[in-house]
């Protein structure tokens, strides 16, 4: 395998992770958004994750802007406008991302300990997370 091939494969790999994270961020946006607007309708508890639940189904349709006009549709009878909507998703969707990043510092942080555990300490390699704690 040549070093052009390998980097292609790499380069494929971070697409694919990115266009993970990306799908991910935006799920857990939705999921939010859904929980957001089934609060707006007086729902709580299950009948209010499964309303989450249908607006992430709605995005994934292939209609596009399904999940927004799903809940322009819902919370128009409640006051809340399209504009409104729109905004908490950016908003949401921002938080999604933000906390996409931080789980992969944390996962670089733990990448890097595993690392030292590796090389300073091979008996360890099977015990759990938290034996970061005890390198110093």
């Amino acid at each position: 395998m040549t070093s052009f091939d390998r980097r292609e494969e790499a380069f494929e790999a971070k697409f694919a992770h990115d266009e993970e994270r990306t799908f991910k961020a935006r799920a857990r946006a939705l999921r939010m958004l859904g929980l957001w607007a089934a609060e707006k309708r007086g729902e709580t508890g299950t009948v209010a994750e499964d309303y989450a639940r249908a607006v992430i189904d709605a995005d994934i349709s292939a209609v596009p802007n399904a999940a927004v006009n799903k809940l322009v549709f819902d919370l128009a009878a409640y006051g809340v406008d399209a504009i409104r909507i729109r905004q908490k998703r950016d908003e949401l969707l921002a938080v999604a991302q933000r906390t996409s990043t931080r789980c992969l510092a944390l996962t670089a942080v733990e990448r890097y300990a595993d690392e030292r555990i590796r090389h300073h300490a091979p008996h360890l390699r099977n015990v759990s997370h938290q034996r970061a704690a005890a390198i110093p």
